[in-house]
């Protein structure tokens, strides 16, 4: 089994959801690279299977993402993977091109890990070590959820009167948003060539300050996430994608 890096498609990079967008998938490829019977978090269009594998753990099954399903499943059994990370057999793939359609992705990948995660099929995989590996994106969405109630009660507080509490929170989250945004731009200052984005100033203002409405976006998707895996809605939640040939 082959999982090789994706190049995400689109001619808007230099949007705060352009690159942000370029920093994920970036992340998602390089940080997988080598040989290995753990377990890898498949995505994309660039993953490549022996069919024996499919049929041994059933093949594809609905949800709403289904390879990271797949992948969950074929790492129990211990299944070989090969993670390239080389442009020259990175495959393109269409991206969100609009906040709205951003949404709709991550409402549908969020879910996706819900639903995963409450199924118990990451418990079969065969260490402590590949089980945590599959817990780490599982859990964020449902990390978002409380991140977000803590914050609504941590304005209560302070509308309240309680700012004793709400200062040391403040500084302690403004340093590790600050400390966080500099790996970013770090990141981004090494990967960006590669997509063909110039690495200048704006571009790195417009990932910083893009940084407040794509997590907002995230943690939207993540509470419309809940609300929908709580009311048992799993209808596929499309994404509008970049190439008119594919609307």
């Amino acid at each position: 089994m082959v999982q090789t890096p994706v190049y995400p498609q689109w001619d808007r990079a230099s949007s705060w959801h352009g690159l942000r967008t370029l920093l994920d998938y970036s992340a998602w490829s390089r940080t997988r690279c080598g040989v290995t019977r753990g377990f890898v978090r498949l995505s994309g269009t660039g993953v490549f299977f022996r069919v024996a594998l499919l049929k041994r753990v059933g093949g594809w099954r609905p949800s709403l993402t289904e390879d990271f399903d797949l992948g969950v499943r074929l790492a129990a059994i211990g299944a070989r993977v090969a993670v390239v990370d080389h442009p020259g057999v990175a495959t393109a793939e269409d991206v969100p091109h609009s906040a709205g359609s951003l949404l709709r992705q991550r409402i549908r990948w969020h879910q996706g890990f819900m639903e995963i995660l409450a199924s118990g099929v990451w418990i079969r995989l065969p260490t402590t070590r590949t089980r945590l590996m599959a817990l780490g994106p599982l859990l964020i969405p449902p990390a978002r959820v409380l991140a977000v109630l803590g914050a609504a009660l941590m304005a209560i507080t302070w509308l309240l009167g309680g700012t004793r509490l709400v200062g040391p929170v403040l500084i302690t989250a403004a340093g590790a948003a600050g400390l966080a945004l500099g790996v970013d731009c770090l990141v981004f200052r090494r990967i960006s060539g590669r997509y063909g984005v110039p690495t200048t100033v704006r571009q790195l203002a417009t990932l910083v300050w893009g940084a407040v409405p794509f997590y907002a976006v995230s943690a939207a998707a993540s509470l419309l996430a809940a609300g929908r895996e709580v009311l048992g809605r799993r209808t596929w939640e499309t994404t509008d994608h970049g190439s008119p040939a594919r609307q």
